[in-house]
């Protein structure tokens, strides 16, 4: 389980660079994104809420302690790509994760049996990845969770040179896909823009914040906020898709019987 804090700043697409530069004396190219061409990757989450929109809520009611369930992967399907179903939790100002990895492959007969011993890629039951299975599933199970939008997102990542357990992500072109189905996770065709004159900046850090981002940060006037790329990405869908109620926020019953 990995324990953080992170803080978020929505910031204009036209500071990129310059933030960018400013911070390259500090900060190492994360080892992921250097394999790629462009030095960034595409970060794709299926996630989950209940029928009545309860994860959502949280979220927009400033819920302190609240979690978010997800399926996610990385870039575009070529090869036999790895998943991971994942539990992020808050507490207060602290994030958590459990994660669990498992084949693309075999999502669907995963979701069919709930064989996790066997579909789960860990070397034996008593493994952590094996219980984070479990607890994705039990959570999935006992609140009935069913699929409500497909976030992604080009991401940027480095690390602190002098201290690894700072990262920093420039998450860019957010875009999303409302009740999207396990084979939907790695769509392009039908996402729509969310935010398209913006990124977010994420820091998160282990320890203290450290005074050279702190005066990084007051440099470029940039102001924390409470962005949830998933709630922005269900109001985004409220626009285009009627099947999300705006008064209510609950999904009509025509969701769950079709």
């Amino acid at each position: 389980m990995i324990y953080r804090r992170e803080f978020k700043y929505l910031v204009p697409n036209e500071l990129l660079t310059p933030i960018r530069n400013v911070l390259k004396p500090f900060i190492s190219l994360d080892d992921f994104a250097m394999q790629r061409d462009k030095k960034e990757y595409t970060v794709r989450s299926i996630y989950y809420d209940t029928k009545s929109m309860q994860y959502y809520l949280e979220k927009i009611e400033g819920y302190k302690i609240r979690k978010k369930i997800r399926i996610r992967g990385y870039n575009n399907l070529l090869g036999e790509k790895v998943v991971f179903l994942e539990i992020k939790r808050k507490y207060e100002n602290f994030n958590m994760k459990n994660r669990s990895p498992v084949l693309y492959g075999d999502l669907e007969e995963l979701f069919a049996t709930g064989n996790i011993e066997d579909l789960v890629l860990s070397n034996k039951i008593s493994d952590k990845r094996t219980i984070d299975g479990k607890r994705f599933f039990y959570n999935m199970n006992s609140n009935s969770l069913m699929p409500t939008v497909l976030v992604v997102y080009d991401r940027e990542a480095f690390f602190g040179k002098l201290d690894r357990s700072i990262r920093i992500t420039f998450d860019k072109n957010l875009r999303s896909m409302g009740f999207p189905k396990l084979k939907d996770l790695y769509r392009e065709d039908v996402l729509v823009p969310t935010e398209p004159n913006h990124f977010v900046l994420e820091l998160k850090f282990n320890l203290g914040f450290p005074e050279w981002l702190q005066n990084i940060v007051s440099c470029f006037n940039l102001n924390r906020v409470a962005f949830s790329k998933y709630s922005n990405c269900i109001d985004i869908q409220n626009k285009y898709d009627p099947i999300f109620n705006v008064n209510t926020y609950k999904f009509r019953n025509s969701v769950f019987t079709n």
